[in-house]
Formats: C-alpha cells, sequence, structure tokens
C-alpha cells in the first residue's frame, strides 16, 4: 500500500482543550462506548496540550451510528466528499470505507453543554463481537477493551500505538511526526514492537518503522 501524502491547512481554525473538555461533559450520557481520538489522545495520556489541534475526534463503532443521529438530531451532518464536507442526506448511514461523520451546530441545534465548540467529529470503526479491526487491514485486531485506556484527563482514549498506526497512513505530516517524537519515548518495548510490526504490514516504506527498533 502507498503511503498517501496529505497537506497540512493552510488556515484552519482551532480547537481548545476547553472545547475538548465539553463535548466529553456533552457525551456523558450518550448510550454507547465512545473514546477520545486523533491528535488529542497523545496529549491526553500525557495530561498536557503540546500543539494546536483543528479537529476533536471521537471514536465510536460503525453499528452506532444510529445512537450519534438519535442523540445529536439538531445538528447538522456531514461528511468529506471531493475533499470538503458534505451534507449527509436525513435517513442515511455511512458505510465502509467512508468513516467520518461531522457535526456542525446550527441555529436549531439544543441541548449543548457550556462552551461546546461549532463542530466535531464522530469516527466510525470496525467492530464485531467485541474485536477491533483497522480498516485499511482488517487481519490487525484486538479485543475492542484494549484499543483504549483511562487517559489523565479522565475520559477513554486510544491507546497511542493505535492513533500513530492511524497517523502512519500518511508521509509523516509535521503534527504526525510531532505527535510521534513526543510519545515515542513514553511507549514500552512491546508497544513498539507491536506498533513496528502493523505498520511494516500495511506501510513497509514508512520512516518511523527503523526509529521503532
Amino acid at each position: 500500500m502507498l503511503l498517501q501524502r496529505a497537506e497540512e491547512p493552510v488556515s484552519f481554525p482551532t480547537r481548545s482543550l476547553d472545547e475538548l473538555l465539553a463535548v466529553c461533559r456533552f457525551l456523558e450520557h450518550f448510550p454507547c462506548r465512545w473514546w477520545l481520538g486523533g491528535g488529542w489522545a497523545i496529549d491526553a495520556w500525557l495530561g498536557s496540550q503540546s500543539r494546536e489541534h483543528e479537529d476533536i475526534e471521537i471514536c465510536v463503532a460503525r453499528q452506532d451510528q444510529d445512537s450519534i443521529f438519535a442523540c445529536c438530531a439538531t445538528w447538522q451532518f456531514f461528511t468529506p466528499a471531493d475533499n470538503q464536507w458534505a451534507l449527509l442526506p436525513s435517513g442515511e448511514r455511512l458505510a465502509a470505507p467512508r468513516f467520518m461523520l461531522q457535526l456542525q451546530r446550527s441555529p436549531q441545534t439544543i441541548g449543548l453543554t457550556e462552551g461546546m465548540p461549532p463542530t466535531f467529529e464522530f469516527l466510525l470503526n470496525e467492530v464485531a463481537d467485541e474485536q477491533w479491526m483497522f480498516m485499511r487491514d482488517p487481519s490487525i485486531q484486538l479485543p475492542l477493551d484494549h484499543v483504549y485506556g483511562r487517559s489523565r484527563w479522565g475520559m477513554r482514549v486510544t491507546i497511542p500505538e493505535i492513533v500513530l498506526l492511524h497517523k502512519a497512513v500518511y508521509l509523516p505530516r509535521p503534527k504526525d511526526e510531532h505527535d510521534f517524537q513526543r510519545m515515542q519515548p513514553h511507549l514500552s518495548s512491546a508497544q513498539c514492537a507491536w506498533l513496528r510490526e502493523q505498520i511494516s504490514k500495511v506501510h513497509p516504506e514508512h520512516p518511523w518503522i527503523g526509529r521503532l527498533s
């Protein structure tokens, strides 16, 4: 599989730690299991914000989409299409390989927690029989309750080696390289070995492989 190139956004709104915590409070009564993903997960593991983040990404199982639409019915829903966010038709559910669902606040949005951002995202994960599968290579699997842990900030977050595996889809962008450099010294030898093995399966030319030895 070839590494994908992704351009860094030139000018993009950023989301604050206060907004992230507001989203977590908003989801306290969400009926399905959720956990924090993306670059914020690295900061949450280490207990401090180290860079700006342009989004807030919440992970859920793909089959829990109906709960998202029921609990956030007054938000507008978007998904990527042709490199931009496109409005999702009413009643449509995302099927693989589509996995990104963005919520945008509208004038009709109700039940907001104080400090909520105008937008945040759900990342749909492939889960079957309590087994998590890496979407780009379903042979990479873990028990679902091994995919996340409790962070220093209190919320459930994706374990760092899975965060970095997702980031390894791309030739390292500056933000991904930052997250890798920050997290690598805190990975155990077992975590490094697992991450090295999985990146080698899907991106054998990736420059992080040699640095995980």
